[in-house]
């Protein structure tokens, strides 16, 4: 795409220079022209190119359709994930605005923000003044901010494409189309984890460096830092994310010109530190420096180990591999001989790769760490998927059809029977609590014998009369800072004395000894209902008969299990 003058779009930014391009002196098509560096000498064939009429890369229309599509999809979700997507969120939330929630051990010694969690607080604070706090609504608000974050997400997807392609107008198309059948989004994504707001504001801000690149302005940088920014204020971690596309920027910028970007890099960090700890001063009840405690545990402690750690290439070898799916093959052919070429795709490609890096630091990596690495993969799986469906062999779309529906069974597995139970039990427990009508009636209590965070908890209970209680498992050097901050909800239960030995957590002490533990907690606060997977049921199902309880309800939570923590059948057990 040729600029008026006889320049070309891009030439000021490879020149390095903020005021050698200016808008008016680019073509428009919609929407600002992708860098030279991103252009491709790439053949694509006509019958792809103006298949469909150009779209605004950014359209309100746009985003709430994808609004709406995440909306039904988080409001579909039946299973559970991993503990964070309650316990660091919406549990956080409601304990903020109703007095109601279990704080886990970081919430104890001030390693989590409360920035994320406040997002969630802020409508159910707005349903709590306005008196509309039933149950359903406090559950819908949640996933409505949660759709949010997603449909930012994929129309940043989509206006990245389009930056990526402007010759071809079905390349966004294709890449929102990806965006949206991607099973892994669909199962995390839409799931209230800060790692997928970290992921939204990732392709937010990748996609604003590279406007800015294309016509540098100081409005421009400050867009793309404003989404580091915020990433940063969310998940400290993504900070060493924004070190390689930072220092990318600085590089292509003449020498003068580089302290003004450090100085507006420096300006908006220390407003952002500042917010981030007011916030987490109204959260905590004192001065708290969440981005240093969170470096000073995972990276420099190696404290988040304790919950599993992976060899450096996993990520590389198995995580990134199982979210892409059938996506691989995708990017795969979108990535054909770009590196060679110089094409348009090798920073994106560099930014995905250092994402991916990042999150092998650390000895811990799950699946969901890889949210921002996938977002950052579409526009390639989209110009994959364009490049195929331009051919005029039906085996070649055939192929895509099944990536796609791929991609589809893998989201209907995932998101509606794998650990359903988990998710399940607590309507179930809700139930049984507002059956209790008679005035008289003592409220339910429960009793959950399984891992620690199983399940959700006060935040699905939102409005009865319940006590609940389950077993620690903090690390050893916080239980005492955790078991002063959730004392009055626990205190209807205490554990049995002289049970476990010395530095054993609740949890592993039920480990050790199972039945004593069971008969212990029963004998002790005569819970109404009971709790636990079926293989622990066989082994304390006849202590739990003697205490006058009886099998209530037994709920399929899989069809293989995966995980030894989640087996394949929960059990409740209720008092008769």
């Amino acid at each position: 795409m040729a600029a008026r003058g006889g320049k070309r779009a891009g030439d000021g930014w490879r020149r390095g220079n903020l005021h050698r391009s200016h808008p008016s002196d680019i073509q428009h098509r919609g929407s600002v022209p992708a860098p030279a560096a991103f252009k491709s000498t790439e053949h694509v064939p006509s019958r792809v190119k103006g298949r469909w009429p150009p779209a605004p890369p950014w359209s309100m229309h746009l985003f709430l359709r994808c609004l709406v599509f995440r909306l039904v999809q988080a409001l579909l979700l039946r299973t559970y994930f991993a503990p964070d997507e309650h316990w660091q969120s919406t549990e956080v939330a409601h304990h903020l605005v109703f007095g109601d929630g279990h704080l886990t051990w970081e919430w104890a010694v001030g390693l989590r923000p409360y920035l994320h969690p406040a997002l969630f607080a802020a409508p159910y604070w707005l349903l709590a003044a306005a008196r509309l706090d039933a149950a359903w609504a406090v559950v819908l608000s949640s996933h409505l901010v949660q759709a949010a974050i997603a449909a930012l997400a994929d129309v940043s997807v989509h206006a990245l494409a389009a930056e990526l392609a402007p010759e071809d107008a079905s390349t966004p198309r294709w890449a929102l189309a990806c965006q949206l059948a991607s099973w892994f989004n669909g199962y995390a994504l839409v799931r209230t984890y800060s790692n997928s707001a970290e992921a939204a504001l990732c392709v937010l801000g990748v996609l604003n460096w590279t406007k800015a690149a294309a016509v540098p302005s100081a409005a421009a940088q400050w867009r793309w830092l404003c989404a580091a920014a915020a990433a940063f204020a969310l998940r400290p971690h993504s900070a060493l994310f924004w070190l390689v596309p930072g220092s990318w920027r600085l590089a292509r910028l003449p020498p003068w010109q580089r302290p003004r970007l450090a100085a507006m890099a420096a300006a908006l960090g220390a407003a952002t530190l500042a917010l981030g700890m007011l916030v987490d001063r109204a959260g905590y009840g004192r001065w708290v420096c969440t981005p240093w405690s969170f470096f000073k545990f995972n990276l420099l402690e190696g404290g988040s180990a304790q919950y599993g750690s992976h060899p450096w290439s996993w990520n590389v070898t198995q995580g990134f591999p199982a979210v892409l799916a059938s996506y691989v093959g995708l990017a795969a052919i979108a990535l054909r001989g770009q590196l060679k070429r110089g094409g348009r795709l090798v920073p994106l490609l560099a930014f995905v790769g250092w994402s991916v890096a990042v999150q092998s630091i650390s000895a811990h990596k799950e699946f969901r760490f890889l949210l921002p690495a996938l977002q950052l993969s579409m526009p390639l799986v989209g110009l994959g998927a364009a490049r195929l469906w331009g051919r005029p062999h039906v085996a070649l779309r055939a192929a895509l059809a099944a990536a796609l529906l791929t991609q589809v069974l893998l989201w209907a597995f995932f998101g509606l029977v794998q650990h359903r139970a988990q998710i399940g039990v607590m309507p179930l427990l809700r139930g049984a609590a507002l059956a209790r009508t008679d005035p008289g009636a003592a409220p339910l209590t429960a009793l959950f014998l399984t891992p620690c965070h199983a399940t959700p908890y006060w935040a699905r209970m939102h409005g009865v009369a319940a006590r609940m209680r389950f077993l620690d498992c903090s690390p050893a050097r916080y239980r005492g800072e955790v078991a002063a901050l959730n004392a009055a909800a626990q205190a209807w239960l205490p554990f049995p004395d002289g049970l476990c030995l010395p530095g054993q957590s609740e949890l592993e002490c039920l480990h050790r000894r199972p039945v004593d533990v069971a008969r212990g907690l029963v004998e002790a606060g005569a819970p109404s209902h009971v709790v636990l997977f079926a293989p622990l049921g066989t082994v304390v199902g006849a202590t739990l008969a003697e205490g006058g309880y009886a099998l209530w309800r037994s709920l399929p939570n899989c069809w293989v299990q995966v995980d030894e923590d989640y087996p394949c059948t929960l059990q409740v057990w209720a008092r008769t």
